[in-house]
């Protein structure tokens, strides 16, 4: 009866796992073919690593699709479960011809590998043994994970994200992912580690094996196997809508839990002079041995400065917070030339600058620490395309303001530069698909094109209208994950906009072309 299984099986998806293992050997050979893989690596042993890590897995997710979910949808399996046979033995066959398979692909790859590196590579016995036991118990791990994910029937996408999503947070937050069970086999040492038997790791993926192989057959023979079939039937609606509410939810509390709990290094500067002004902090400090006086004066003012220029931002913004910022004072750098120091987001703002040298201009530092601070504050989202105009317009229109309560003027060289950006059939669109207005006129054009927005807007609709757009958009401690893109869902920029000032984005658009074509012909005469 169990042969006959078997043949039941091979005669159903013969083609099909024919084809996966086809699969397999195809991977294995475009990833042996590729030259820079094995000269960057050192070793043919990573075109096998890359495939345990990637087709091997998609091809376990496959044969679970085939031989399980696909088989309990179809209600195919109906017609065995009325032999006098007992159910274990027919998700016993599924199970084991599902692993004979991926076993021999593996196992066929793992041997053609062997065999290429045994001129670049001292292959010995037991060099050989520690691969052959990583890349088989690696591959039955993950098969033995998906084949019971199989069972979840309509719900084992939802679980897999949500399984994927729980190990990117976890990395994200420092805990080492690669050191746990199975994955400990295929990292980034697999090919090098001939020495050290994974004996301690071998025994933690046994585990893991039994583990999820128990847990398959249990929802397998769950209540005669009618549960196993009951998911296997179609999502509802209302299932996917609390499936996808809950997925949300349980991404944005991952995110929560992991942004509290990552810790990053304070950031210290020897000898740097620093200001404290309500949430503004800035320190700046000189990187070079034995500063100068003027260096030291340099610094002091800058930072003094800098920190007073943040904080009357906060408060126009409406800001609790204002990130960190640390100036470092570097002789190599031209005056106009600012690198960012590239801190983690927890840690601050990070600028190298030559504050002494003869082109340096303190408005453009401030331009930029604005920028990157109102980026860094917004979790990137602040230069997302749909919300990128407003803060290209914004430095500039800051710089000018200074603290003031009346709009800045406009000055022609500003006009010039907006004029040749904007597009003739400028509209709300435009502002949608800034990022693209930009590449097709240049950084400095739509720039000035959006600081001429932001100064229409004050000037048409009043300061306070812009000053509430602008603190909704740049204002808000924006988190890093789901969070901050469930905020941009609901609350989209056009919407803010029309909340702020009663105006539709649109008509605001129509408002701006004509304003701006207005002035361009005044300056023209």
């Amino acid at each position: 009866m169990t042969w006959g299984l078997i043949e039941k099986e091979l005669r159903q998806h013969a083609i099909a796992l024919a084809f996966l293992l086809g699969i397999l050997a195809s991977g294995l050979a475009l990833l042996s073919a590729n030259r820079m893989l094995s000269s960057l690596s050192g070793t043919p042993l990573e075109a096998l690593h890359l495939l345990l890590i990637t087709l091997a897995p998609l091809v376990s997710l496959f044969l679970a699709q085939l031989l399980v979910a696909g088989e309990f949808r179809q209600k195919t399996q109906l017609f065995l479960e009325g032999l006098p046979l007992p159910r274990w033995r027919m998700l016993a066959v599924k199970y084991s011809l599902g692993l004979a398979v991926i076993m021999l692909g593996v196992a066929a790859a793992l041997a053609t590998s062997l065999l290429r590196s045994r001129h670049s590579d001292a292959m010995t016995p037991h060099f050989a043994l520690i691969l052959a036991s990583k890349s088989l118990a690696w591959t039955w791990f993950i098969y033995s994970a998906l084949f019971a994910q199989g069972f979840l029937g309509r719900y084992r996408l939802a679980f897999g994200v949500l399984a994927i999503t729980i190990l990117l947070e976890l990395s994200k937050s420092g805990l080492p992912v690669s050191k746990f069970c199975a994955f400990q086999l295929v990292d980034a040492r697999f090919g090098y580690e001939r020495v050290l038997f994974p004996v301690a790791s071998l025994i933690e993926t046994a585990i893991g094996i039994a583990g999820f192989t128990a847990l398959g057959f249990w929802l397998g023979l769950m209540r005669d196997s009618t549960v196993a079939s009951l998911l296997a039937e179609r999502m509802s609606s209302r299932e996917k809508t609390f499936f996808t509410f809950m997925s949300i939810a349980a991404i944005m509390a991952i995110g929560i839990v992991a942004e509290r709990e990552t810790s990053s290094a304070p950031v210290r500067l020897p000898g740097a002079y620093e200001v404290d002004r309500g949430p503004a902090h800035v320190a700046a400090s000189a990187a070079v041995d034995f500063p100068l006086s003027k260096e030291n004066e340099a610094a002091r003012r800058v930072a003094t400065d800098m920190a007073g220029e943040l904080e009357r931002l906060s408060r126009y913004l409406g800001c609790a917070t204002m990130p960190p910022v640390f100036i470092i004072h570097r002789r190599d750098l031209s005056g106009k030339e600012f690198e960012n120091g590239e801190l983690k987001r927890r840690q601050g703002l990070m600028v190298r600058a030559n504050l002494t040298a003869a082109d340096f201009d303190e408005d453009a530092l401030l331009q930029w620490i604005v920028r990157e601070s109102l980026l860094l504050k917004s979790g990137g989202r602040a230069g997302y395309e749909r919300n990128a105009w407003v803060l290209d317009g914004f430095p500039l229109w800051w710089s000018q303001m200074r603290g003031k309560q009346s709009p800045p003027e406009q000055h022609t060289p500003e006009l010039d530069l907006a004029s040749g950006a904007m597009p003739s059939d400028f509209s709300a669109r435009s502002l949608r698909d800034w990022l693209s207005l930009e590449k097709a006129s240049g950084k400095e054009k739509t720039r000035a094109l959006a600081w001429t927005g932001l100064a229409i807007l004050s000037t048409k609709h009043g300061p306070d209208a812009c000053q509430r757009f602008l603190g909704e958009m740049l204002g808000r401690e924006v988190p890093q994950d789901a969070r901050g893109w469930l905020r941009d869902v609901m609350h989209p920029m056009p919407s803010r906009f029309l909340k702020s000032t009663g105006l539709p984005l649109e008509a605001f658009a129509v408002e701006w072309r004509a304003a701006l074509e207005k002035d361009g012909r005044a300056a023209s005469r």
